[in-house]
């Protein structure tokens, strides 16, 4: 596995990044929460660190479907699942996420990474399509299609 430049803060990395991320400890609370998550899920940072992860996310997958437990529970990553989170508001929020175990230096588990990334305008793009484009759009040469 690469190296992590030592000499760059990882910190200032991860928020930079345009998507949540976040991290759980083995206890499943949240141990980090950058910049992204926090303004797609509405919470503030420090709102979030300390706290469960479903008490911050109430996404569709808590009620025993965990992505990232699946993730940590099996020693694998999962990538580009498509699920619904519950921002402050009361709003669903589409995302798409992507989760890992996370290791410590010696190879022991210590919690959980997650990423995710705000579907919602793709959502609307394709609600958009379905309300304006319909069977009767499509336009044909065929003397069968013209019918």
């Amino acid at each position: 596995m690469p190296k992590f430049p030592a000499d760059v803060p990882c910190e200032a990395v991860l928020a930079s990044i345009a998507d949540g991320v976040f991290t759980v400890d083995r206890d499943w609370n949240v141990t980090y929460f950058n910049e992204a998550a926090s303004r797609i899920t509405g919470v503030a940072i420090e709102d979030a660190l300390g706290n469960k992860c479903w008490d911050v996310f109430h996404s569709s997958l808590c009620d025993g479907n965990c992505a990232l437990g699946q993730c940590i529970d099996r020693d694998h990553s999962v990538v580009n699942k498509s699920i619904f989170i519950i921002n402050r508001d009361g709003e669903r929020v589409p995302v798409s996420i992507s989760a890992s175990p996370l290791k410590g230096p010696d190879g022991r588990l210590v919690g959980g990474v997650e990423t995710f990334r705000d579907l919602t305008d793709i959502h609307l793009l394709r609600q958009q399509v379905r309300e304006h484009c319909t069977f009767q759009d499509i336009v044909g040469k065929s003397e069968s299609l013209q019918k």
